[in-house]
């Protein structure tokens, strides 16, 4: 950190003073300083137009909560680099955390997947984005198609997290096991494993960790 302020007070172009001020918050949000984070690339931006600040700005903002902020900057970015898929998919992510930018959110990931149909993020985000408009059995189509050709415990778990919404406890049940067969110590399909266990037999529940 010490060495990026330095760099900064002696830094004699606003491009040089723009790479400091990255740095400096990139160390910010690493350490968990995020409203200093925050400050330091909007301190970045009035410099002026960096596409890096934008980018990293909005996904800060998002992941702070400030969902609207951050969606606004990464539309920035957008104009910028109008064909650059990952501030795209940055941007659909954005969108996905609003109930009313689920549709916005959709378009933007269909339109990621008509240049890059094997975009694996792209594809889980079309998921996650369809489970929250309630097309469950989509996103259980979109999910087990990865999963088959995937040996992946994180999608096994999520396609069980999509099992439960729909009361199918048992085929739930099935997929986190399957997660488990793949890794005996992935909690959160240990956690769901407990959960249903213990509604018949609490003993079995415990015995599963």
């Amino acid at each position: 950190m010490d060495i990026y302020k330095k760099d900064y007070k002696e830094a004699t172009t606003v491009e040089l003073k723009a790479e400091a001020l990255l740095k400096i918050a990139w160390v910010f949000e690493r350490s968990g300083y995020l409203e200093n984070a925050r400050k330091t690339y909007d301190k970045c931006l009035k410099l002026g137009m960096d596409i890096r600040a934008f980018v990293k700005l909005g996904e800060l903002q998002i992941r702070m909560g400030f969902i609207e902020e951050g969606i606004d900057n990464l539309e920035k970015a957008t104009c910028i680099l109008r064909e650059d898929e990952e501030i795209k998919l940055k941007l659909a992510y954005g969108y996905s955390m609003l109930e009313m930018g689920l549709g916005k959110a959709l378009a933007i990931t269909n339109e990621i997947l008509l240049k890059d149909p094997t975009n694996l993020r792209a594809i889980m985000l079309s998921s996650n984005i369809h489970q929250k408009m309630g097309n469950i059995d989509i996103a259980l189509e979109i999910s087990r198609a990865i999963d088959s050709s995937r040996n992946n415990e994180s999608i096994k778990h999520y396609i069980g997290l999509l099992y439960l919404q729909k009361q199918e406890i048992q085929t739930a049940y099935t997929s986190f096991k399957e997660a488990l067969r793949i890794n005996p110590r992935y909690v959160p399909a240990l956690v769901e494993s407990a959960s249903i266990l213990s509604t018949d037999s609490p003993e079995a529940a415990v015995r599963i960790f």
